[in-house]
């Protein structure tokens, strides 16, 4: 599997799960680590203010990272183009 691969499947992790940074990179290697935690909500703030961060954030974030949410939004809402 590729790291984006990696990345992709643990999206979620940090958010959902009790798994923190280190040992997410210690499992994974700190690529995966870090583009899942590019990926990240803080779950402190309100869901109208993590939205607007993750919107903000989008032009900031790695290639990778966005590679990985690109395909979230694809998965998610469908490819009208195909």
């Amino acid at each position: 599997m590729t790291t984006w691969t990696f990345a992709a499947l643990l999206h979620d992790v940090l958010e959902d799960t009790r798994t923190g940074y280190d040992e997410l990179a210690a499992a994974f290697g700190e690529r995966v680590a870090r583009i899942v935690q590019e990926n990240s909500d803080d779950m402190t703030l309100p869901k109208p203010e993590r939205t607007r961060g993750r919107l903000a954030a989008m032009s900031k974030k790695s290639r990778e990272a966005r590679f990985v949410v690109d395909g979230r939004y694809i998965r998610v809402y469908g490819d009208d183009t195909a």
